[in-house]
């Protein structure tokens, strides 16, 4: 498989043959406002342009869109992409408590097949009991998690900080963790570099993965 970052929880993965998109938020850098009651209110999202062209983005097999907020499945996806093929699921949770009314719904997707390693993509979700259900059920090889730590001021994590991601690396210490949904949206509260130093003092920065923008992997 190869697994490529494009930007925020955007992904391309090319598995068994077939090329995947996930959460297409494809926009021009700064189309739309922050999201509200956050931090960063004077940028517009997306924080960053493409790394590459839209052509080259969206010529893929099939979209799995984890959940319908603008920045996983936005209007110039909704306008650019091809009909014919799309796959929505949804499992996970976006965020704890009360947060969780405002979230809605969400997904994880796992991969299968007799010749690929086993790739989980957990989407946006914060660490809990139904995705360590899945790791263990499904003993997946590669994971891919959203680990921006975004939040609105009050409400808490709406996707995996660096203590979500460090369980992660416990419940599968011989898997190959990518962190993603990094610095691409006003409300991100953890960094790349942050996640990397913190996972050295843990001693698991082995097991993740933080992709540039643009950034590939190959398994």
């Amino acid at each position: 498989m190869k697994i490529t970052q494009i930007r925020n929880a955007t992904l391309v993965v090319e598995y068994a043959g077939k090329k995947f998109l996930i959460d297409p938020f494809l926009a021009d850098k700064g189309t739309y406002p922050p999201f509200p009651n956050s931090v960063r209110q004077d940028q517009f999202n997306p924080l960053v342009s493409l790394p590459t062209s839209l052509d080259n983005i969206i010529n893929v097999d099939a979209v799995i869109a984890t959940h319908l907020h603008i920045d996983h499945f936005d209007d110039t996806a909704k306008e650019m992409l091809p009909k014919d093929i799309q796959l929505i699921k949804t499992k996970g949770e976006h965020g704890r408590g009360e947060i969780l009314k405002l979230a809605g719904d969400v997904c994880g997707v796992v991969f299968k097949h007799e010749d690929e390693k086993t790739l989980y993509i957990a989407g946006d979700t914060v660490w809990y009991k139904a995705v360590q259900e899945v790791i263990e059920a499904h003993k997946p090889e590669i994971i891919v998690v959203n680990g921006g730590d975004n939040q609105f001021l009050q409400g808490g994590s709406l996707v995996m900080g660096k203590e979500d991601i460090y369980h992660v690396c416990q419940a599968a210490p011989n898997s190959q963790i990518i962190s993603v949904h990094m610095e691409a949206v006003n409300h991100w509260t953890l960094s790349r570099d942050e996640l990397r130093s913190f996972l050295a003092e843990k001693g698991s920065s082995s097991n993740v993965l933080i992709p540039d923008d643009g950034e590939s992997y190959t398994f």
